[in-house]
């Protein structure tokens, strides 16, 4: 299996994003839609997920950004624990509707993976960062003491279909995140569907 990083990553943009997403993140916390508008088409679509997946990362990578993006992350963390408290109900809302929807899309990726082993393969470091960011929206969720039982469950049987046809091997990702991702936590960023076992 090829040692290649097929899913590059720009830390600018994702310090970028993550300024974008602190500001929205009290309006889009009191809004319906689950996924927000950043007004910039070149941004990610604004999720908790998708804030606390650019969190973790530039967190563990902070050694590579320059004092203006370390400036913009800790006001971004800020915004998030203010948000946290004074938005409590509708943060742990938007958490649990993003939790099943992001598991709703997994399944149909795997569902997608019954299908073709070979096409699901090619397209899936970047299906794992769905995959990623469950696992943060259910690392905060029980930070949070929420119940997740059952989300849990759901997130355990489909770990084992993905087990059914992943083969480990190197880091899917770009290198730099190497830190971010340990593969003891993280083991499906570590390798790729190929082949199903019978």
């Amino acid at each position: 299996m090829s040692g290649k990083s097929y899913f590059k990553f720009d830390i600018d943009h994702d310090v970028q994003a993550i300024r974008a997403m602190a500001q929205s993140l009290e309006v889009y916390l009191y809004e319906e839609p689950l996924y927000g508008n950043l007004g910039d088409p070149q941004l990610p679509r604004m999720t908790v997920g998708g804030f606390l997946l650019r969190l973790h990362r530039l967190r563990a990578i902070c050694h590579r950004l320059d004092e203006r993006q370390c400036a913009i992350l800790e006001l971004a963390e800020s915004s998030l624990n203010i948000a946290r408290a004074e938005w409590q109900a509708h943060y742990e809302a938007k958490l649990m509707r993003e939790l099943d929807a992001r598991q709703d899309s997994w399944k149909w990726y795997l569902d997608e993976c019954d299908d073709s082993v070979a096409r699901c393969s090619d397209a899936y470091p970047s299906e794992a960062e769905k995959r990623t960011i469950i696992h943060h929206l259910i690392a905060e969720g029980h930070s949070l003491h929420l119940n997740l039982e059952s989300s849990q469950e759901r997130q355990d049987r489909l770990d084992g279909r993905l087990r059914g046809f992943f083969r480990a091997g190197d880091f899917i990702w770009d290198p730099i995140l190497l830190p971010a991702y340990p593969s003891y936590t993280f083991w499906w960023l570590y390798g790729r569907p190929d082949g199903r076992s019978e």
